[in-house]
């Protein structure tokens, strides 16, 4: 029966063998079963440090766009009354599945 795993070989430096050997005896597990653990860390860390970039894009792009408005606008904000808007669109609606009943 096959194993679930994918060979491969990789030169490592010799500290790093030695810190591989040193957790493999402390765990009584083999430098394999560390280096797949050390391996699925450090996986998780990149992936959470492209999530942590691609926030702070999209922060900077909302910072960006909200300047942009603002230089349009002449340092003026966009004031909404959220409760009218939501008043309107509800009305709107209302109207449209009035109109559809006929």
């Amino acid at each position: 029966m096959p194993q679930p795993f994918k060979r491969v070989q990789l030169l490592i430096e010799p500290k790093q063998h030695e810190a591989l050997a040193r957790l493999a005896s402390q765990r009584a597990i083999s430098i394999a079963e560390v280096t797949r653990q050390a391996i699925s860390l450090g996986l998780e860390a990149l992936e959470q440090q492209d999530e942590f970039s691609r926030r702070a894009a999209a922060i900077l792009q909302a910072k960006e766009l909200r300047r942009a408005q603002l230089e349009r606008r002449g340092g003026k904000p966009v004031e909404i009354d959220l409760v009218e808007e939501l008043r309107n669109l509800r009305e709107e609606r209302d109207e449209q599945l009035y109109r559809s009943r006929d």
